[in-house]
């Protein structure tokens, strides 16, 4: 968003016992979205975590984090079980009305009544992580493997809606899949598997 500083990862290092997570990170988030690709243990969950303040670096910084507000798909879909999707929705978007709500869930293929989640397959639910994290108030939006549990048509569907809906902010993807890299229409790929020497560059 304008008058929002980029997000800058400077020299950013982290480990877990023995194991080497990454180390001698540079990468500058801007408005748009950035893509972090690799396979599994390679991190990537790491650095959001890491971005989002649930974690401390074990070396290097992370600067400008303090000017954005947050939202966030995390790999687990963390929903109220007990509650329908439009009531998980409200509880991180308060000041959206029914009818924005409504719009969403059908776009999103989501039913718009009392169902609880728990009544949901692995997919829908997820969708309802994707669409809670959208809605809710941000400009900095960090997504973690969003589109798992989808066919390949509603993953494409999806992937358009969100493209749309993240316009204007900074998002940072987190896949193994380059195709959903392309259609989200990343600026920028990080691919962290190609970065095993100490000063190397993780950008790609």
């Amino acid at each position: 968003m304008e008058g929002i500083k980029p997000v800058v990862i400077y020299n950013l290092g982290k480990r877990y016992g023995n194991k080497t997570v990454f180390r001698k990170l540079n990468l500058t988030l801007h408005t748009g979205t950035t893509a972090i690709l690799a396979p599994s243990g390679y991190g990537k969950t790491t650095l959001l975590r890491l971005l989002l303040g649930l974690e401390k670096p074990d070396q290097g910084e992370i600067r400008g984090m303090e000017g954005h507000v947050c939202s966030a798909v995390f790999q687990e879909d963390r929903l109220c079980e007990d509650f329908s999707a439009a009531a998980n929705i409200r509880l991180a978007a308060p000041k959206r009305t029914d009818e924005e709500i409504a719009r969403a869930l059908t776009e999103y293929g989501l039913p718009d009544g009392r169902i609880p989640v728990s009544a949901f397959s692995g997919g829908m639910k997820r969708r309802t992580a994707l669409l809670r994290a959208l809605l809710a108030p941000s400009d900095f939006i960090a997504l973690d493997e969003p589109f798992d549990g989808l066919d390949e048509t509603l993953k494409k569907q999806i992937i358009r809606r969100t493209k749309d809906a993240c316009l204007g902010k900074t998002m940072v993807l987190i896949t193994h899949d380059p195709w959903e890299a392309e259609l989200m229409g990343a600026s920028s790929i990080v691919r962290l598997q190609d970065c095993d020497e100490p000063d190397s560059d993780m950008v790609s």
